[in-house]
């Protein structure tokens, strides 16, 4: 049990440190304006990370630079790791995108009426009709 612990609990520093670096130290346009680490789960025996990141924008020509720019810094990212997480070997990073945020919006706007492809809300005119809101 303490394994698993000491799992969640780098897997948390990692998280943290890589959400910090990201938006604050690489000064590279290809940064998304909304970037999240959404999750990181790492391997028992610690040498490999998986890194779930969501962002806005998120179509396919934002995603692709995103992933350049993460292809780009992967050096810079494990070093910093490496400086600030005490760990016997620095874990291997593998980004994967996570369309969470996306799957939220669109249930959210299904919910509310809207339709999900044109973005716009509908009007419930059912609803107005019987007086009800």
């Amino acid at each position: 049990m303490a394994l698993h612990s000491r799992d969640r609990r780098v897997a948390g520093q990692i998280q943290e440190l890589l959400a910090s670096v990201i938006s604050h130290e690489l000064n590279d346009p290809r940064v998304p304006k909304i970037f999240t680490i959404t999750d990181v789960t790492v391997a028992k025996d610690l040498r490999s990370a998986r890194v779930y990141y969501s962002q806005l924008p998120d179509d396919e020509k934002a995603l692709a630079r995103t992933e350049g720019l993460i292809a780009d810094s992967m050096g810079y990212l494990r070093g910093r790791i490496a400086e600030d997480i005490n760990l016997r070997v620095t874990p291997e990073l593998h980004f994967s995108y996570d369309p969470s945020a996306k799957n939220y919006q669109r249930i959210n706007t299904l919910l509310h009426g809207g339709n999900p492809d044109a973005g716009e809300s509908a009007t419930p005119e059912k609803s107005k009709r019987k007086g009800r809101l």
